[in-house]
């Protein structure tokens, strides 16, 4: 819930608008009384040193002729009336002669005296700066014309106003035998049809002319200098209103600074007519006047939009009006009417500003409404500084500040302030927030990294299953292939060593294989390795290898040890490979002892160009060891056969020794009988 506004705080703060308005509106109203005199105006600056080289602004009295252009040539014929004594710099509108004011249009002779210093070297030239005088001119120094500025005259038709700023040197032979050497005679003719203000408006400056030169220029970066610093802060503020609130509202106060910073700067004659040297007195009244009253209403749009509830639309919108209806005017009327009302112009912009300040942002602070504060404290800013303005014109002084600049830095640097803070704390809390955010994108990811990792792990556990599912189902596969090849294969040593050594070779993808069957040598009574079966053997291999004694070379000596061994490291001429290209021995080799259960029956050798396996190797001791058994159990077989063929033979051979023993037994009973008988 909004507060109420207090009515004594509003009625103390517009009294205090009310007062301002008074005492602005009666400054505009003074005016100069002329004065009859019988001397000439003088400005003495002799008592000034040589070495302070200071500029000098001549403020004070000068002798005035009103509809009277005079030539130097007239002053020196004493052709002249009794002239009066005018304050410089002033408007003549000012001046009143016999109570009445003088009128803006017409035409005016100024003259004074000037007492120059002494000088720091003789060379040295003295200068004139002359300000923008309304509104045309011509300019003499002891007789020698040194400026023309438009074209003079006592009337309309021929006058023709022009704007500049010049810098004029003296030169160093302009003297009047009728004067001292060191008093410069200075005659002014004015002509002005055009404008509301005539005359000398501005201080005329005198002084060394590198010193005026110096003092010219370093106004102009003076006055370019703010206003590029003011045209980075407002559009600063711009983007900072754009980020913090969004939408265009902050391009109407964009817009107000824009046309105040035009406005400001074309009040700085010189640095405006050194950007546009050949601007008309037409073109340059319109940049001073024309931006105000729009920068009026595009200010109080703005307000409008930021604080659409505490605005009354129905008193806004004809306030607005007035000020677009004003420019537009401004545009299209000549600077003769509309320079009239340049004080009911300022009168309009601070009576906005105190409608926006006393109607609008207190009700938008008792609301507690943001930025409103800001808003408040800025309008009163420039207020104050339009104010003061406007009171040293009135009073004919230059302010010691410039007072639109310092206005509209006023303004925007207490708008930007707190969008600034606010921007600056929200980025906080926006880092904040990210780092926390970060925090806990870092913890998921920790999370997430550990699950994947779980994950994985599960992975790489059920590949490994796979793995070794696959493994066995292999290691089975060959297993059943082996005990198939063994049962379809007849039951005779040389075909069942060659079918399962050439299954067993095929099914591991050896390149080299031989199966060798340990024999008992009769005659030596020794074991010998035999060569029962091979596979990609030549017939030289097969012949060179194809009896092996027992402990001899890697075959003897694996079954000797009865142990398997894988190598990898063989020897040149190990059974090699033979191809098309030519021959090598394996890089691997596996020699498994062919062990049965009841003993050793061989060796199986299986060679390839990779090595081998564990499961592999596995499924080979597994199959040598079926095949092993069924080679024990052919050879006991044919043990027994040749048991049995040798007990026949020694069956047939006792059968014959007992036929021969009965034989003999027979012829030797015969011959018994033969010696018993009688």
């Amino acid at each position: 819930m909004g507060q109420r506004i207090n009515p004594r705080a509003s009625l103390a703060l517009q009294g205090v608008g009310l007062r301002f308005l008074l005492l602005w509106w009666g400054l505009s109203c003074a005016t100069t009384v002329l004065a009859g005199v019988d001397t000439c105006a003088v400005f003495d600056f002799r008592n000034g040193s040589a070495a302070a080289r200071t500029t000098h602004k001549l403020k004070g009295y000068a002798e005035f002729y009103w509809q009277k252009l005079i030539d130097p040539a007239d002053f020196k014929a004493r052709a002249v009336d009794t002239p009066t004594l005018a304050r410089i710099p002033d408007t003549w509108t000012h001046y009143r002669v016999n109570g009445c004011p003088l009128p803006s249009e017409g035409c005016a002779t100024y003259r004074f005296f000037i007492l120059p210093p002494a000088k720091s070297r003789p060379e040295e030239l003295l200068a004139f700066r002359l300000p923008v005088i309304y509104s045309s001119y011509r300019f003499w120094v002891n007789g020698t014309l040194l400026a023309s500025v438009g074209r003079v005259a006592n009337n309309p038709f021929g006058a023709k106003s022009k704007p500049a700023v010049l810098t004029l040197p003296v030169p160093l032979n302009a003297a009047d035998s009728a004067l001292t050497p060191d008093t410069l005679e200075c005659v002014l003719q004015v002509a002005n049809y055009s404008y509301a203000r005539a005359g000398i408006r501005h201080n005329i400056l005198f002084g060394p002319m590198d010193k005026i030169l110096l003092d010219a220029r370093q106004e102009i970066r003076g006055d370019f200098l703010t206003i590029g610093i003011l045209l980075v802060l407002i559009v600063f503020y711009g983007l900072m209103d754009r980020a913090a609130y969004g939408g265009l509202q902050g391009l109407w106060m964009v817009a107000t600074g824009l046309l105040l910073a035009v406005h400001t700067l074309s009040e700085s004659s010189q640095a405006f007519l050194d950007l546009f040297p050949n601007l008309s007195w037409t073109m340059l009244n319109v940049a001073r006047y024309m931006p105000t009253p729009l920068a009026v209403a595009c200010s109080l749009i703005f307000v409008r939009q930021r604080f659409p509830r505490e605005v009354n639309f129905w008193v806004l919108l004809p306030l607005a009006s007035v000020g677009v209806v004003a420019s537009v005017l401004i545009a299209i009327l000549p600077p003769a009417i509309f320079s009239e009302y340049k004080h009911a112009i300022t009168l309009y912009g601070l009576v906005s500003i105190l409608f926006l300040v006393l109607g609008v942002l207190t009700r938008a602070i008792c609301h507690r409404k943001p930025q409103a504060w800001p808003i408040t404290l800025g309008l009163l800013g420039i207020f104050a500084c339009i104010t003061a303005d406007a009171i040293y014109l009135q009073l004919g002084a230059e302010s010691p500040l410039k007072l639109g600049y310092l206005g509209l830095f006023l303004l925007f640097a207490i708008l930007s302030l707190p969008l600034m803070v606010n921007l600056v704390t929200q980025a906080r809390r926006r880092a904040e927030r990210n780092i926390a955010q970060q925090a806990e994108i870092a913890r998921y990811q920790e999370e997430e990294a550990r699950l994947v990792e779980e994950r994985n792990e599960e992975c790489a556990k059920a590949a490994a299953l796979q793995e070794e599912i696959r493994t066995q189902q292999w290691i089975e596969a060959g297993y059943t292939g082996m005990e198939n090849t063994l049962t379809k294969t007849t039951r005779e040593m040389t075909a069942i060593c060659k079918t399962s050594l050439e299954m067993l070779a095929k099914y591991v993808e050896a390149n080299v294989a031989a199966l060798y069957v340990a024999r008992l040598n009769p005659e030596t009574m020794t074991i010998e390795l035999h060569l029962t079966a091979d596979q990609a053997l030549t017939q030289a291999q097969r012949n060179e290898n194809s009896l092996i004694p027992q402990g001899e070379g890697l075959i003897g000596g694996c079954y000797t040890s009865n142990t398997m061994q894988h190598i990898t490291d063989l020897p040149e001429h190990f059974l090699q490979i033979s191809s098309g290209l030519g021959q090598c021995a394996p890089p691997a080799i596996l020699l498994v002892p062919m062990e049965a259960d009841t003993g050793s029956v061989g060796v199986v050798v299986l060679g390839r160009f990779t090595p081998f396996l564990p499961h592999e190797i596995a499924l080979i001791r597994r199959c040598v060891h079926m095949v092993s058994n069924a080679v024990m159990g052919i050879r006991s077989g044919e043990d027994n056969i040749h048991a049995l063929e040798d007990a026949n033979r020694e069956v047939s051979r006792l059968r014959h020794q007992v036929n021969e023993l009965g034989e003999a037994n027979a012829a030797l009973e015969a011959q018994v009988n033969g010696l018993t008988a009688p």
